[in-house]
């Protein structure tokens, strides 16, 4: 009997430790702790790491990885043509901008800025030929 009393609680015990919640709750904890580790001994590379998994971890959840790549990709851009130009002693033209957001984020991008700054696209003029 008292074989078969531990063989349920076993099974009680496995069967709660593979549940959706319990997964959550015991990653949760894990994070709480991670923070509290990086908030009392990290340096400032390891807090910015801290909040990039945790932006990814987010984006993930919610769908949005590619996104969230494509960000990360623009800004790592920006701040390199940013740092180009400050050395030359000028500042970015909105080609670059345009240019750097396109590569980051592929041809819509570029179609979205384009619908943006064309009167045609935003219904003051006659259709042009990109919003056929």
């Amino acid at each position: 009997m008292r074989f078969y009393l531990k063989l349920l609680l076993m099974i009680a015990l496995f069967a709660g430790a593979s549940s959706s919640w319990a997964k959550r709750v015991a990653g949760d904890l894990a994070y709480d702790a991670r923070t509290a580790v990086v908030v009392r001994f990290g340096s400032k590379a390891d807090l910015e790491a801290l909040v990039d998994d945790t932006q990814r971890a987010h984006a993930q959840e919610q769908g949005q990885l590619k996104l969230y790549e494509a960000g990360k990709r623009y800004r790592q851009l920006l701040a390199e043509h940013q740092r180009k130009a400050t050395r030359e002693r000028r500042a970015l033209t909105d080609d670059e901008l345009e240019h750097i957001s396109a590569e980051a984020y592929g041809p819509l991008a570029a179609l979205a800025m384009h619908v943006q700054d064309c009167p045609s696209c935003r219904g003051e003029a006659e259709p042009c030929l990109l919003s056929r």
